[in-house]
C-alpha cells in the first residue's frame, strides 16, 4: 500500500494516540467501513477475512461523525 507523506504521518499519529500499531489502525478503519457498507457479514460468511484477537475493534472507541 502506498501512502503519501501526509497520510503516513496522520496514520502514525493516530496509532500513537490509540497505543496501537499502524496495521491495527488500518484494520479498524477497514472493518469499520466494511460494516458501514454492509460488507462485513458477507465477507465473514464466505470464510474470508478474520480479525486477529489482538486487534481492537471495539465500536465504542471509534469516532463518530
Amino acid at each position: 500500500m502506498v501512502l503519501s507523506k501526509s497520510e503516513r504521518q496522520a496514520l502514525q499519529q493516530i496509532a500513537q494516540d490509540e497505543a496501537l500499531s499502524a496495521a491495527a489502525v488500518l484494520r479498524r478503519f477497514i472493518i469499520h467501513e466494511a460494516r458501514r457498507r454492509g460488507l462485513w457479514q458477507a465477507i465473514k460468511a464466505e470464510g474470508g477475512l478474520s480479525v486477529p484477537e489482538s486487534t481492537d475493534t471495539n465500536q465504542s472507541r471509534e469516532e463518530t461523525s
